[in-house]
């Protein structure tokens, strides 16, 4: 059975949140360069708004065996809700739990945990090209969430190395950034997060083109060498 797919897994961003239109969205992007590089034909998005690293490992176990047979390139983004859910107490009434070093790194053992099963199970298909994104930082005039996300980052890095997964840093694409590249950009403090309407978390379009650049870039590592290889032979 051939692979001729491009599998996005992730959350609200991989879903295309932020994006004014399915066709500004990164995956679409992606998926676009996928068919010009004739790398893939088709694309399986599963992503939802909301979701963990643990929501995305439990949603992979759910996605049929012939796709995952025919995979030729997989892009994984997660991470970000997993966080932010508990960086949520920052801004809820008093009588909420306040955030403790001890919760951070809690939570961040959670997603260790969940991101490791992925990666390894991804790792195990034999898919011949996935990449794995850092995640941005929506609040990064917020000195807790910085950490927060640097050690989550830092958690990404250490298991693509592990399993030997290639590595796209949106986190540093979008570091300075941050107005430019994401929808409704504010302050850049915890505050803008606690807004019950239009919270600026998501990519906007020129954000989704960011990070569809970043993976393209990436892919372009190895695909145009091969297909270079396969034009000499031809001739």
């Amino acid at each position: 059975m051939p692979r001729n797919i491009y599998l996005a897994l992730g959350d609200s961003v991989t879903a295309g949140h932020g994006a004014t239109h399915p066709s500004m969205a990164f995956v679409h992007y992606v998926s676009e360069y996928t068919r010009k590089k004739s790398v893939a034909e088709q694309t399986v998005v599963v992503a939802r708004n909301g979701w963990t690293a643990k929501d995305v490992w439990s949603a992979s176990n759910m996605i049929n065996k012939s796709v995952w047979e025919q995979a030729n390139v997989l892009t994984l983004m997660t991470g970000g809700n997993d966080l932010r859910r508990l960086l949520r107490r920052q801004y809820l009434p008093v009588s909420a739990s306040p955030i403790s070093p001890q919760l951070v790194y809690k939570r961040l053992d959670e997603f260790r945990y969940y991101m490791n099963l992925l990666c390894r199970s991804i790792q195990q298909r034999g898919i011949p090209r996935v990449i794995v994104a850092t995640v941005y930082n929506p609040a990064p005039n917020f000195p807790l969430a910085v950490h927060a996300m640097e050690s989550l980052n830092g958690i990404i890095h250490d298991i693509a190395a592990h399993y030997k997964l290639e590595l796209v840093d949106v986190y540093k694409g979008f570091q300075k950034n941050e107005a430019s590249y994401i929808a409704g950009y504010r302050t850049g403090r915890y505050e803008d997060l606690a807004s019950p309407f239009r919270r600026p978390i998501h990519p906007n379009n020129v954000g989704h083109r960011q990070i569809a650049e970043l993976i393209t870039k990436r892919l372009a590592v190895d695909t145009d060498s091969k297909q270079s290889g396969r034009k000499k032979i031809n001739d």
